[in-house]
């Protein structure tokens, strides 16, 4: 997972993939490095998570709209679908239209099926239980957001990948709360993000 060395102040963040590792890997100061850095090192450690709701809305428009593309060439985030679409050896076209026809609540209900085959759908829990954190930080977290910003001179100004403005069919209906709820539980609970 994305773990980033501020080699102007001194500390390490990570994120996980659709909470700010766009925004971070265009920071002047920040340097990837590897799990191992984070591990052996006494330097402060934050960490930036992101409700799941919001995530998976995210990922839905990002992987499964805006990057989507009819020419062959899938990302890992697009193919995990192909089998559970019974396109897996379909055509170019057919693995499109499978793609781009699916819908929110689809996506959402083959979320259990999914989930464990992409770095984008992770549980967060998965990447940072080996980390302890001076502080958890949460995305969309106003006075988070002004910690990054000012505590550790990160640029949150930089918007890169963003997808707020993408017009998209979302509806949340209880069982795809329920879903969510299920596949992200320790999230829920270790982060204290409310659920719905």
């Amino acid at each position: 997972m994305p773990h980033f060395y501020n080699y102007k102040e001194k500390y390490f963040i990570s994120t996980n993939f659709k909470v700010m590792y766009s925004t971070l890997r265009r920071q002047q100061y920040l340097k990837k490095v590897k799990l191992f850095f984070l591990m052996f090192s006494k330097k402060d450690k934050f960490i930036i998570v992101r409700e799941p709701y919001d995530r998976m809305e995210s990922f839905f428009r990002d992987r499964l709209r805006k990057r989507l593309t009819n020419d062959d060439e899938w990302l890992r985030s697009q193919k995990i679908f192909f089998k559970p679409l019974n396109v897996q050896k379909g055509s170019t076209t057919e693995k499109y239209e499978a793609l781009a026809n699916l819908s929110f609540e689809e996506f959402i209900k083959l979320l259990p099926v999914v989930f464990n085959k992409n770095r984008h759908l992770h549980p967060q829990n998965y990447i940072f239980k080996r980390i302890l954190p001076k502080r958890i930080l949460k995305l969309n977290n106003a006075t988070d957001m002004e910690f990054l910003a000012s505590n550790l001179k990160l640029n949150i100004e930089i918007k890169a990948n963003s997808t707020d403005k993408m017009k998209t069919d979302i509806k949340w209906t209880n069982e795809l709360i329920e879903i969510v709820n299920q596949v992200y539980h320790k999230d829920f609970m270790l982060y204290s993000f409310e659920k719905k």
